[in-house]
């Protein structure tokens, strides 16, 4: 949530755990005091788009949908309005970074640039640095992943009266059965689906 959006940062940058890992909401990227602390944090270690980007990155979406300013200011409201800018600020990150970083999403909204380079990847999805077509190997261990998991999480009287739990693991799940969608993957999305749906 919008209040709680610097906790994980935090945490993950506090504990110094993980120096290696870089943990950014895909639902804060056009936000401009989020993307400061962003820079303040990482330095140069990733790249992390400037103002002036940010500033691109509204205007190729103002092109997009054939906006334009009033008083020299563009303003957009709406979920998903900012979703799709913070879809160019995202693409404009991958194009930066691809070389340099492994970049991997737990998915919030989807982001259309993405679904050519996703991959399974356990509970989350990696965004692989090129365009990746569909691996069946690859499509077979995220099922295999996904049946041992739910059998797990099924069997655990706790987790079947935590409904924040189902409903996050039933996202996740999702998530990856609408990559099977875009992959047109029917068979892989329908167990996916119904997985999620469990």
């Amino acid at each position: 949530t919008d209040p709680g959006r610097f906790v994980p940062t935090y945490m993950i940058y506090g504990a110094n755990f993980r120096p290696d890992i870089y943990l950014i909401t895909q639902n804060a990227l056009a936000d401009g005091t989020y993307m400061a602390v962003e820079r303040d944090l990482y330095g140069d270690e990733i790249w992390i788009p400037s103002e002036e980007d940010s500033a691109i990155a509204f205007q190729r979406y103002a092109n997009k949908k054939g906006l334009s300013a009033t008083n020299g200011r563009l303003q957009v409201t709406g979920a998903l309005e900012v979703m799709e800018i913070n879809a160019e600020l995202a693409k404009m990150m991958h194009e930066r970074d691809r070389n340099r970083h492994a970049f991997y999403i737990e998915e919030s909204y989807a982001m259309g640039w993405m679904y050519p380079y996703l991959s399974p990847h356990g509970l989350i999805m990696k965004i692989n640095a090129e365009k990746t077509p569909y691996d069946s190997s690859l499509a077979r261990k995220d099922m295999d992943f996904w049946n041992w998991y739910t059998k797990r999480l099924l069997s655990d009287p706790m987790y079947r009266r935590d409904f924040a739990a189902q409903k996050s693991f039933s996202k996740l799940r999702a998530s990856i059965a609408g990559l099977y969608v875009r992959q047109n993957r029917i068979g892989e999305a329908s167990e996916a689906f119904r997985e999620a749906h469990m």
